[in-house]
C-alpha cells in the first residue's frame, strides 16, 4: 500500500517518535550540561585568564581569548537547540492535541491552544537563537548576530516558561503529577522573568549565569517527565501487540 502522508508529516511524526524523544532526551541531559561543565573547567585551569561565573559572561566560553577549547561550548548550544527541537513537537501534541478519533474527545479549550501556540512560537525562537548563539560565537559576531542571538535565545525561553507555566497550572496535562505541574508553573512564572528582569536592569556575567540555571532548572525536570511519558506510551503499544 502506498504511503501518501506529506513530507512534513512524515517529518512531525518522526520528532514525535516516543523512541526519538527518548534518544533525544538522554543525549541531550548528558551531553549538554557535560560540554558545559567540560568547558568550565578547561577555562578555569587552561585559560588565559582564570574562567569565573562572578567575572566572565557565558558567551566567554565559546572565545579563543578566554579558552583553549571555544568549539565546546559552540557544540554545545547548537546540541541543546538542535535536541528540544522534539520535546517541543511532544509537549504539543500532549498538552493541545488535535482530536482525530470520537474517543479523543472533548477537544482542550481554546485557551489552551491559544497559550500552547505562544509557547510553542517562543520556544522555537529561542532553540533556533541557541543554535545560532554556537553558530556565531563571541570570535564570529558578525554584525553583532551574537549578541542578537544571545539576546533572542534568552527572551524565547524566558516567554516560553512563561505561557507553559501557565498551562502546566491550568490545563488538564497527563503527563506530569498534577502537584508537580504546580510547582514548575508557578516557578516558570516568577523566577525567569525575575533574573530576566535583573539582567536588564544590572546585567553582569553572574545574573546572566542565574539566568541560564533558572531555565535549566525548569527545563531538565520537564524533559524528563517528557522521557517518562514516551517510555510509557512504547510499553502501552508494546502490551497492545502483546494482546493482538
Amino acid at each position: 500500500m502506498r504511503d501518501n502522508q506529506s513530507l512534513s508529516n512524515k517529518i512531525y511524526n518522526f520528532l514525535i517518535n516516543p523512541n526519538i524523544i527518548i534518544k533525544c532526551g538522554i543525549l541531550l541531559l548528558i551531553l549538554y550540561p557535560g560540554l558545559i561543565i567540560l568547558g568550565i573547567f578547561i577555562a578555569m585551569f587552561f585559560g588565559t585568564e582564570g574562567y569565573s561565573i562572578y567575572l566572565h559572561y557565558i558567551s566567554d566560553l565559546g572565545s579563543i581569548k578566554i579558552t583553549p577549547t571555544p568549539f565546546l561550548y559552540d557544540i554545545a548550544c547548537i546540541i541543546a537547540g538542535s535536541l528540544s527541537l522534539p520535546f517541543l513537537f511532544y509537549l504539543e501534541k500532549i498538552i493541545a492535541p488535535i482530536p482525530i478519533n470520537p474517543e479523543e474527545l472533548p477537544a482542550p479549550h481554546r485557551w489552551v491552544y491559544r497559550l500552547m501556540g505562544a509557547a510553542f512560537i517562543s520556544y522555537l525562537l529561542g532553540c533556533i537563537f541557541y543554535i545560532g548563539v554556537g553558530i556565531f560565537s563571541a570570535d564570529r559576531n558578525y554584525f553583532y548576530l551574537h549578541d542578537i542571538c544571545s539576546y533572542g535565545a534568552f527572551a524565547g525561553y524566558i516567554f516560553a516558561e512563561l505561557f507553559l507555566g501557565l498551562l502546566l497550572i491550568f490545563s488538564k496535562q497527563k503527563f506530569i503529577p498534577k502537584v508537580i505541574g504546580i510547582i514548575l508553573g508557578i516557578f516558570g512564572l516568577i523566577f525567569p522573568v525575575y533574573i530576566g528582569g535583573l539582567n536588564i536592569l544590572y546585567g553582569g556575567p553572574f545574573y546572566e549565569w542565574l539566568l541560564l540555571i533558572v531555565i535549566l532548572i525548569w527545563m531538565i525536570p520537564i524533559n524528563i517527565f517528557l522521557i517518562l511519558n514516551a517510555k510509557r506510551e512504547i510499553n502501552k503499544r508494546n502490551n497492545i501487540k502483546k494482546m493482538d
